[in-house]
């Protein structure tokens, strides 16, 4: 996800020798560059922060209700949203630096953000995986569900992933701090400088841990379940009358509450990637493979995709109403003032997604 770089990018990033090339752009292309930027950061960023908060909030209270509270993949999703949430929360601050408040670049709360920044994106994206994981294992082994997709299991694995992206990131508290910068006419906030090497290897192991190897998973059992569920459809296909058993499982299996929000969680997964991979992909290529110097219509762009990434944190919503039908029952039953006339409807409408 995105690293403490992208979310500390600024409005003085394009004015930056580091995004200069041998071949000046025009008076025309600078100027719209920068409006377009100043439109992004100024408008774009907080409709993408605060419709996501508020989306993520209303999910979690949904996610949280006893009506859908003990089906394993809640777990998950309550998880990834409370981290998209610290995501978007750290974001809003580059947003307040934007309007003139830089609290960002106050000792403290500066350690802070880069803090979360690192370890909400680590769980953002792992958590995903948990989730493709947990997808994986509905559409091509159905028959163990029972067994691996427990809430018991998913409250272990949550609570250990986030144990560790406390501890990994920690030392994040220690190599930043708020700096004079010759480039900017207040101090800032940034890497130390007797801790610049182990922040270049913080950094490259982020990369890996956050990008490379959960983006590769992800697609990998994304692959196996479409493929899964062709060959099913083709295999229904195939036959001129109804089957009792398929890929996705015995009639018993198929009516787990895992079964019927697959299409759900793999459409979650897909987004993910969509969304990510573009920003990813650039980050990749200027960091391991030492890109110094880039053009300013090449900075925006990858701004551009940066800001498609963020739309990550905050679209999750939007997903579980058009894709759950339980979802929506839960978000009516939280508008309601007695519970219990609604809860009974959900229930039967537990079948249906």
């Amino acid at each position: 996800m995105a690293s403490t770089d992208d979310v500390n990018v600024s409005l003085h990033d394009l004015n930056d020798s580091n995004f200069q090339n041998g071949t000046a752009p025009s008076q025309e292309m600078l100027i719209f560059i920068y409006r377009a930027q100043h439109i992004m950061y100024r408008y774009i960023l907080p409709i993408i922060v605060f419709t996501g908060i508020f989306g993520n909030i209303l999910s979690i209270c949904v996610y949280s209700s006893k009506v859908l509270r003990p089906i394993s993949s809640s777990v998950y999703l309550l998880a990834v949203l409370l981290a998209d949430t610290g995501m978007l929360i750290c974001l809003a601050f580059v947003w307040l630096e934007v309007l003139g408040y830089p609290f960002n670049h106050y000792n403290g709360l500066c350690q802070s953000i880069v803090y979360l920044t690192y370890a909400c994106g680590f769980l953002s994206v792992w958590y995903v995986v948990c989730i493709t994981i947990e997808n994986y294992i509905t559409i091509c082994h159905p028959t163990r569900i029972k067994t691996l997709c427990t809430l018991t299991r998913a409250r272990i694995i949550t609570s250990l992933l986030a144990a560790l992206a406390a501890a990994s990131y920690a030392i994040a508290l220690v190599i930043n701090s708020v700096q004079e910068d010759p480039r900017h006419t207040h101090p800032i906030c940034q890497q130390i400088e007797k801790y610049q090497d182990i922040g270049f290897y913080l950094s490259y192991i982020d990369s890996v841990t956050t990008i490379l190897l959960p983006i590769v998973v992800i697609i990998i059992l994304l692959a196996f379940i479409t493929t899964a569920v062709i060959s099913s459809i083709q295999r229904k296909k195939s036959r001129s009358s109804k089957i009792s058993g398929s890929v996705l499982g015995s009639n018993s299996s198929s009516s787990m509450p895992q079964v019927r929000v697959a299409k759900m969680l793999f459409i979650l997964s897909v987004t993910f990637v969509v969304l990510s991979v573009p920003s990813h992909v650039i980050r990749i290529r200027l960091q391991f493979f030492r890109v110094t110097m880039v053009s300013h219509m090449e900075a925006f762009i990858q701004l551009v995709f940066l800001f498609v990434s963020y739309t990550n944190f905050s679209t999750k919503f939007f997903i579980f109403i058009a894709l759950s039908n339980n979802f929506r029952k839960a978000l009516l039953n939280l508008f309601c003032i007695s519970e219990s006339k609604y809860v009974s409807l959900i229930q039967r409408n537990m079948s249906k997604v």
